[in-house]
């Protein structure tokens, strides 16, 4: 978008570039990082929790599986 206004000489041109630069999403790419690694971190608890709860159900006699 910004090469649009290329070879443009005005006010009018300058402020809409700072503009358009100031809106381009930088922030983006940090956020999807880190919400895929609390995503992780989320399922490697789910995982512990069902293993544990599978022992523990073997123990008192539940089912092997831990279904």
């Amino acid at each position: 978008t910004l090469k649009t206004f290329e070879g443009f000489n005005s006010d009018f041109i300058s402020k809409m570039e700072d503009l358009l630069n100031d809106m381009r999403d930088t922030e983006a790419p940090k956020l999807v990082k880190e919400l895929n690694e609390f995503s992780t971190a989320i399922k490697q608890a789910v995982e512990a929790f069902q293993s544990q709860d599978a022992q523990y159900a073997k123990s008192m006699g539940g089912e092997k599986d831990g279904k």
